[in-house]
């Protein structure tokens, strides 16, 4: 039927056929057709065509049978057709346009998310270094131009993170590092633009804040704020951050000037003992330009043989027999004369070739300690950061059997703050020097670092109580007193023998004797000198006498 209704719509002629009655297809039977592909369920053709003809008359009918429509019919049929079609169209239409929303919609998502991975960190969330370089140089034409006041600039370096991923593994540095953006944020704020710039080395624009002053009081915060224990895997950790300092458009219009100054600030807290925040200065650029004359020196002083050893004594406070020397080394500069060890030890440990000075250091004193008659005893000051080598206790063999120096004549002196540091490879290191038959010495005792469950579990055998208090207690000063007598106290009760250090005078010395220290050390007693055999022997012979 479908084929016959497309046929006398396609054959229709309005000449031909201008005589029969119009007819026309009802709405309904339209729809069915156009949906089902037929006309609705019927008796049979032939009835609808009876029951039609009795109503409207009779119809023209071709030669094969088939009902042929009127021009009227035709017009209606095209007619519904073209509007069923546009309403398909519209609808088409209107599903094209939303799925194309969608689409623009899920692109911009898209566009939005590949931006901000090309600007950020992947780990930490914070500013990537090239898109923080963009911003930085935005906000100095900004102040250039008059627009923007001036803004300050932060780098910060986290202290001992190299640690972490030594001893811990990268997986947990990554960890701590995540952890420290959080406390970053916390700290600084919304105003403040944050970047990784590096490894551990973060960058920060702080906007709001013109004078260096208050930016510095604002990094001493994040500086206490990293201070604080990190918590992994049920492992407490710490960690530090060391921060320098420049203002934009003040000490620098370009971001080159800016970051160098902001570095030198940075360097100088790391000097000042690190975990601190400093504020450029012009006269920091003098001294990096010294400090990089010295370290091109000193890589070369241990080849040209420009570093000596010269030995301070220790004696009994009942007696004065000297029982220990104290090697410091020297640095005897081809054009500034004799340097001495806080002016290029900090260095060599930047520049981590301490490890070399150190073994040096160890192997020539324990020679020359083995030359020495009688039972005295040699002392060391050593390094954390040469405790932190794995090679360390292999050196301490090696120094002792090429010597021949036995072991208990070695006195290993650790400053006290060694214990910020404390981990357990640090004190399985202490513990082996120990059951070697080595003594350590815990070094400017008094200073604040000190962990008494330390005390017991290294086991030392000397306390070094601090110059400062040592000072302060001969001239009287209460406090100073009440903390030597707590000291003597507590290394009396753990076994320890107690050295005054930095006794300078017959006072001094009778002062500390009367607290009860076993020795003493200090320029009252002598000046670090190098030592030649005779020296050697006119020392001992003036103890002895003495």
């Amino acid at each position: 039927m479908p084929g016959a209704l497309a046929a006398a719509a396609l054959h229709a002629s309005p000449t031909a056929h201008a005589a029969v009655p119009t007819t026309f297809v009802s709405a309904a039977v339209l729809d069915q057709t156009l949906l089902h592909g037929a006309y609705p369920p019927a008796p049979s053709d032939q009835a609808v065509y009876t029951d039609n003809t009795k109503q409207y008359g009779s119809r023209t009918a071709s030669s094969s049978g088939e009902i042929i429509f009127s021009s009227s019919d035709n017009r209606v049929l095209l007619s519904s057709i073209t509007l069923l079609l546009a309403v398909l169209l519209g609808i088409s239409i209107s599903g094209a346009f939303h799925s194309l929303n969608r689409s623009r919609l899920a692109l911009r998502e898209a566009n939005e998310k590949l931006l901000f991975a090309s600007r950020h960190d992947p780990l930490t969330g914070l500013i990537g270094r090239a898109h923080f370089n963009d911003r930085f140089e935005q906000m100095l034409a900004e102040i250039r131009e008059g627009s923007r006041p001036r803004a300050s600039l932060m780098l910060i370096d986290l202290d001992y993170f190299k640690k972490v991923n030594d001893v811990c593994g990268h997986r947990a540095g990554d960890e701590i590092l995540i952890q420290a953006a959080e406390r970053f944020r916390d700290v600084l704020g919304p105003n403040c633009e944050i970047g990784r710039v590096g490894g551990d080395e973060f960058a920060v624009l702080v906007p709001h804040l013109q004078k260096a002053t208050a930016a510095r009081d604002l990094a001493q915060r994040l500086v206490g704020r990293i201070k604080d224990p990190f918590l992994l895997a049920g492992e407490t950790i710490r960690i530090g951050a060391s921060v320098g300092i420049a203002v934009l458009g003040k000490d620098g219009d370009t971001s080159s000037a800016v970051t160098t100054n902001a570095d030198l600030a940075l360097y100088e807290a790391k000097r000042l003992g690190r975990g601190t925040s400093v504020i450029y200065r012009p006269a920091m650029r003098s001294a990096v330009e010294e400090r990089a004359s010295l370290e091109k020196g000193l890589m070369q002083a241990l080849q040209n043989g420009e570093l000596k050893l010269h030995f301070q004594p220790i004696v009994e406070a009942d007696g004065g027999d000297i029982v220990c020397r104290e090697a410091l080394m020297r640095w005897d500069h081809p054009e500034r004369g004799m340097l001495y060890p806080d002016l290029f030890i900090p260095l060599a440990e930047d520049k981590h070739i301490i490890q070399q000075l150190g073994a040096w250091l160890l192997r020539t004193a324990c020679v020359e300690a083995a030359a020495w008659e009688g039972d005295i005893r040699l002392a060391l000051n050593i390094s954390t950061i040469q405790l932190d080598d794995a090679n360390f206790l292999k050196f301490v063999v090696e120094a002792l059997a090429s010597s021949s120096l036995p072991a208990d004549r070695l006195i290993l002196e650790l400053d006290e703050s060694i214990f910020s540091k404390m981990d357990a490879q640090l004190v399985n290191t202490l513990q082996s020097l120990r059951v070697l038959g080595v003594h350590l010495a815990l070094d400017h005792f008094g200073r604040g670092h000190s962990s008494l469950s330390y005390l017991e579990m290294i086991d030392f055998s000397i306390i070094k109580i601090d110059r400062g208090f040592v000072q302060s207690a001969a001239a009287g000063s209460a406090g100073a007193v009440a903390i030597v007598s707590a000291i003597i106290s507590l290394a009396r009760t753990l076994g320890f023998d107690i050295t005054a250090e930095g006794v300078e005078g017959a006072e001094q010395a009778e002062s500390m004797k009367g607290f009860g220290c076993t020795h003493l050390q200090g320029y009252h007693f002598g000046r670090p000198e190098k030592l030649t055999a005779p020296k050697v022997a006119q020392t001992l012979h003036s103890s002895r006498a003495g």
